[in-house]
This record gives structure tokens, sequence and C-alpha cells, in this order.
């Protein structure tokens, strides 16, 4: 899923069960149809799956203001980040 990475929120709160929920909220924009201009929405992208992709925060900054591939599972929840190359 092509989006623009416009911030990231880091995110570490107890669920209504008492479970720790952390990681981190991708602020995105992207082309929709029927949205005139850009939707703006936001994917969670959990710590375990940062962990398995050996990413932290801090790798991810570079990457804000500029347009990236969400790798999504068959949930529609994020397991991959890649930039996207504007060059032509």
């Amino acid at each position: 899923m092509k989006v623009r990475l416009v911030g990231l929120r880091p995110l570490d709160f107890p669920s209504s069960d008492g479970t720790q929920i952390k990681g981190i909220n991708l602020e995105c924009n992207f082309d929709d149809e029927g949205t005139y201009g850009k939707k703006a929405d936001h994917k969670f992208m959990s710590d375990i799956v940062l962990k398995n992709l050996g990413l932290k925060l801090d790798d991810l900054l570079p990457l804000v203001n500029s347009d990236v591939d969400l790798e999504l599972n068959f949930k529609g929840k994020v397991n991959g980040i890649k930039p996207i190359s504007n060059e032509s």
C-alpha cells in the first residue's frame, strides 16, 4: 500500500484487559476514491513487528514526509515498511 508517511506517534499504554499495547502509529496520507485531495489515516506497527524487522523509532524518522510502501497482512495489519524511491 503506497502512502505518504507524514508522522510517527509512539504508543505505550495498558489495554482494557490489562495487557500492554506498545508500538508506533504511522500517520499517513494517501489517494482515496471519493476524496478530494488526500485521505488521512494511521496504521499501527506493533513493537513485535518492529523487533522482527530490526527497526526502532530512530530508523523510521528519516522516512517522515516521504512515500513508503506498507506491507499489510490479510487482516490489514502492518508487517513491513519500505521507502519508495522518487527518482526516475
